[in-house]
């Protein structure tokens, strides 16, 4: 049941306009080429699918979810193949908490997730950073 969320989840993150036929979509589950760069591409899918966090506490209930949110869509890239490893954990982590967030970042509403990608190498990470308000 995961699993279909957070491919729904990745169905709905599709671009609204086409683009030229380069690489892999790593918002599209369905294979869809764009001529973008991947990491940018992830990223602005993470960030989608986690605008929700606006409307939340910043917590550690926010973070659990901000984690299971990303490691989810982050496992739907794994499994198309947009991610090496022959574990999940040679083809991402994901960290949101106390070690991402300083005591001014939590007093500001300000929610700190980072995550790593091995697009080419199993767990030869390529570390992103999604930065949000709270409410």
């Amino acid at each position: 049941m995961l699993l279909a969320s957070a491919d729904a989840r990745a169905q709905e993150l599709r671009p609204q306009k086409p683009l030229r036929p380069l690489m892999v979509d790593p918002c599209s589950p369905s294979g869809v080429k764009l001529a973008t760069d991947r990491n940018a591409r992830i990223q602005q899918c993470v960030a989608q699918g986690t605008a929700w966090v606006a409307q939340m506490p910043d917590d550690e209930q926010t973070w659990t979810m901000v984690r299971g949110a990303i490691a989810n869509y982050l496992i739907t890239l794994w499994r198309a193949g947009v991610l090496v490893g022959t574990k999940a954990e040679q083809a991402f982590f994901v960290r949101c908490d106390r070690t991402t967030m300083t005591q001014t970042d939590i007093d500001a509403h300000r929610l700190v997730a980072i995550y790593g990608v091995a697009p080419i190498k199993p767990a030869e990470f390529d570390v992103l950073r999604l930065s949000a308000t709270t409410k």
